[in-house]
């Protein structure tokens, strides 16, 4: 995907991206490129790859989100699908969840360059950050993080009543997701649909949308070791 194509395929989405908006994307495609060689934040190099398979992809979200949200993104790691909804969303107050410092340290900066004041990152696990920020945000999301029904238990405790879980998926996932419904029903949540869409070479990519129903019991999450080892 060249940069034009992807200004193409963002105007297709509803978002047709302005002059300043491009020149962001572009500067943190640099700064993920550099950073990337002292850091592992990426397996991703090629300008044309990671335009395809982590801005488009990311921004594939934003049609979801209602105006003036908030939205967490757990598990952010090198900015995805964060960053790039805060670019073209910049009504969004997004939350970046990271618990690994080195790469809080490359979103802070992402977030410094590119002036991005739509954005807080947090140095956090997300079943410890349930502590304190139970309940508070209207979207919660991952991208690549873990199967359903881990994340189904990391998410729904931090999103609100009312609002919504939406999860970035791959291809054929619907056996995953058909394991995770009773956690989504025991955490509060019901699942609404499952949308599938292929990204600009044909890979398939799947987004999985939770409605949160009523409040989570207060013993969810658990520790992240008994949420792996015996999952819902």
């Amino acid at each position: 995907m060249t940069l034009e194509q992807f200004k193409q395929s963002s105007a297709k989405i509803g978002y047709k991206l302005s002059e300043a908006q491009v020149n962001a994307f572009v500067k943190y495609m640099r700064l993920l490129k550099e950073e990337n060689k002292k850091v592992n934040l990426t397996a991703i190099n090629e300008d044309n790859e990671i335009l395809k398979k982590h801005f488009y992809d990311s921004i594939l979200l934003a049609p979801y989100l209602d105006i003036n949200k908030s939205l967490l993104d757990i598990g952010s790691g090198a900015g995805f699908p964060g960053i790039p909804l805060a670019i073209i969303r910049p009504d969004l107050k997004i939350t970046l969840l990271e618990p690994t410092k080195k790469r809080v340290r490359f979103l802070l900066l992402v977030k410094e360059r590119l002036n991005l004041d739509n954005i807080e990152v947090v140095n956090d696990r997300a079943e410890d950050y349930a502590k304190v920020a139970r309940e508070m945000f209207y979207y919660t999301t991952a991208r690549a993080v873990a199967n359903m029904q881990i994340l189904a238990e990391l998410a729904l405790p931090l999103t609100s009543v009312n609002g919504t879980f939406l999860a970035m998926k791959g291809s054929d996932i619907y056996e995953e997701v058909n394991a995770a419904k009773k956690a989504i029903t025991l955490l509060g949540g019901v699942l609404s649909k499952v949308d599938e869409y292929s990204l600009h070479n044909g890979d398939m990519r799947s987004i999985v949308k939770v409605n949160k129903i009523k409040q989570t019991p207060i013993n969810y999450p658990r520790l992240y070791s008994q949420i792996k080892k015996r999952p819902l």
